[in-house]
Formats: C-alpha cells, sequence, structure tokens
C-alpha cells in the first residue's frame, strides 16, 4: 500500500491546521445524523416534494429519491410508492414532485445525495427490477469529495481511487457529472472523487501534478499511480479507456447502466 500510505501521510500533516473546521463539520453531521433519524421515523414513506420538504430532504445525510412524472403517470407513482413502503424503505427518503411543477412529457427519477458531486437521474425503463438495480447502484456515492472521512473509506474497501483534480469547484462538478456514467458502470471496482487542489495542494506532489496541469484525472491503486495525460480533454469515453487499459485489460465488461 505504498502510494495510499504515501497520500495518507501527506492529508495526516494537514489535520492539525483543519482541526476545529473538522469539529465543527462533526458537529453539523451529528445534527444532520438526528434530524434525518427524526424525519425518516415521523414522516411517510412516500411524500409530496412541496418546495420546503424538498429543500430540507435533499441536504440530509440519507439520499432522496425524487420522482417527477409525466401527466397522469399514475402506475409508476403506484409502484414507486410501493417500493417506498419496502425495499426503498431504509436507505431513502422518496418523493414526488407535485403534478403542477412538472412540465415533463416523459417521467424521471432523481437521487440527490450531499455526499455524491453528480445527480444521477433515471429514465427508465420503469419496472420494479430495473428501478432497484438503480437504486442500489446509487444508494451510495458515485462520486465523492475527497477528504480525511472518504479517504479513509477508501482506504477499507481497497479499490483504487479515480481522482478529478481541479482548482475550479464548478469544474470539478461538471467533471464529476460527465463520468456519472463511468462510476455507475464502475461500481464496486473503482472509487471516484474530486479532489479540490487548491485545499488539497499537498496530494498534488505525490500525484506528479502541478497547478498549470489542471484539470487532471489519476487512478491511485495499493501500488501505483496512473496519470492521464496533460493537456489531453477529460471524456467519459478517454477516461472510460483509460481506466480499463490500466486496471482491467481484457478482464471485464463494465455495467452499462445510464444515468444522465
Amino acid at each position: 500500500m505504498k502510494s495510499f500510505a504515501l497520500l495518507w501521510k501527506s492529508c495526516h500533516t494537514q489535520l492539525f491546521d483543519y482541526s476545529s473546521i473538522k469539529i465543527g463539520h462533526a458537529i453539523e453531521a451529528r445534527k444532520e445524523q438526528r434530524l434525518t433519524h427524526v424525519l425518516k421515523r415521523v414522516t411517510n414513506s412516500f411524500v409530496e416534494l412541496d418546495e420546503d420538504r424538498f429543500a430540507i430532504m435533499k441536504t440530509l445525510d440519507l439520499p432522496l429519491i425524487a420522482v417527477t412524472r409525466a401527466k397522469d403517470d399514475d402506475s409508476l407513482i403506484d409502484l414507486i410508492a410501493s417500493l417506498a413502503n419496502e425495499e426503498l424503505a431504509e436507505d431513502f427518503f422518496v418523493g414526488v414532485i407535485p403534478d403542477a411543477e412538472s412540465t415533463r412529457k416523459d417521467s424521471l427519477i432523481t437521487v440527490f445525495n450531499v455526499l455524491d458531486e453528480t445527480t444521477p437521474k433515471y429514465h427508465g425503463p420503469f419496472e420494479k427490477h430495473a428501478i432497484l438495480r438503480f437504486a442500489s447502484l446509487v444508494s451510495q456515492p458515485l462520486i465523492r469529495q475527497f477528504d480525511m472521512s472518504s479517504l479513509v473509506s477508501f482506504m477499507k474497501s481497497g479499490l483504487p481511487i479515480g481522482m478529478i483534480y481541479s482548482a475550479n469547484e464548478d469544474e470539478r462538478k461538471l467533471i464529476a457529472q460527465a463520468l456519472s456514467n463511468v462510476a455507475m458502470g464502475y461500481r464496486g471496482k473503482v472509487n471516484f472523487a474530486t479532489v479540490d487542489a487548491i485545499k488539497n495542494s499537498f496530494a498534488l506532489e505525490p500525484m506528479g501534478l502541478k497547478l498549470d496541469q489542471l484539470p487532471a484525472f489519476v487512478i491511485q491503486t495499493d501500488e501505483n499511480i496512473y496519470k492521464f495525460s496533460p493537456g489531453e480533454r477529460i471524456t467519459p469515453e478517454a477516461i472510460d479507456a483509460f481506466v480499463k487499459e490500466n486496471l482491467f485489460s481484457g478482464t471485464m465488461q463494465v455495467d452499462r447502466l445510464t444515468v444522465q
């Protein structure tokens, strides 16, 4: 675990610089967990997401499945309500956007997770097993922010990490959203994260990166670091090929369930 240990050491040296911030974050996290627990106990399994409910529930530490249905698509609502009471009950809040706020011709499922840099969207088919398969893949973040907490989680998993380095938050989110399908395809085989290259500047040198080379994509394994060619555009097709070439050449088929 040489490369992980090097990155951990770099992170650990910065821990005390952020100690008061981290304590504050921990306190806020506990507050959110308590609020989530209370809401889960008192809220119906399937709710109508008015503006206030939506604003609160999409920021909690339990993912929110929000259904935007096409006009009069009652069969989808019946299916989702049934799943919300049973299979989805433990892992999600589930709600529907009111018809008055929906002008869509086709139904849509969107998952909001405060820990996820992406917002996965599902367009169908709207049948039980397909929806549950999608839900199982997005019950945990597809692409997380890199911090001490996520690093510990990544190290425990033992999986390679594909990291998006950028000094700009909007750029990180745009790249993360573009790579949603890639992260979905390698779910359970590769972890993905965004890295704030300013806050985590100490992590650039171990990865062989410089600020003027950003944005950049790097894969880190226990023993190796693979750096996507600087200057090349980071696209889903290019990163999929890069991951496959360096980690899974000739050994796997990627899950092609598509998110938007």
